[in-house]
């Protein structure tokens, strides 16, 4: 037995990783380590998220249920991905629209939705999906408020969010 399976359990959906909270602890704490050197790293920023923000999943989930549209997507679990939101679809809609800027947003930081790093530490199903469309609405967020992607932009966009959703 190694140290990120003794104890945790088994798998509760796809890409779950069980872990313990002394696992969770270790891991978010060196993801946060290697994220402060390269903060470009979305992925180890991602994990910090994951190990660390569970009382913030929590309170997310209990707004979302309050509240008629955020029912909604709990109960059909929408994604964002390249075959729910064609680039294509996207180019053809108005000049100025949201969705031509979110599509030249992506085309032009060279994003494409499908690259979001699975969820992974989260142990309720129900919320690992919550910090799914978190991550998958973030760059939504970016072109709503027009911040770029870069550290002073997701610095100030990590504030918007937290004020955005409790």
């Amino acid at each position: 037995m190694t140290l990120l399976t003794r104890g945790a359990g088994a798998a509760r959906y796809s890409a779950h990783v069980p872990t313990t909270l002394l696992e969770k602890a270790l891991i978010g704490s060196s993801s946060a380590v290697r994220a402060l050197a390269d903060p470009r790293q979305a992925r180890l920023v991602g994990v910090v998220g994951e190990t660390t923000g569970g009382a913030a999943l929590h309170r997310l989930h209990r707004r979302m249920e309050r509240h008629p549209v955020g029912r909604t997507v709990l109960q059909d679990r929408p994604l964002i991905t390249s075959e729910t939101l064609h680039a294509e679809t996207l180019r053809a809609m108005p000049a100025g629209s949201f969705g031509a800027e979110y599509g030249a947003f992506l085309a032009r930081h060279s994003f494409d939705p499908d690259e979001r790093t699975a969820v992974h530490f989260v142990d309720d199903p129900e919320l690992a999906y919550v910090m799914t469309r978190y991550r998958q609405v973030h760059d939504l967020w970016h072109v709503l408020y027009g911040l770029p992607p870069t550290f002073a932009g997701e610095v100030a966009l990590k504030w918007l969010e937290a004020a955005q959703t409790g």
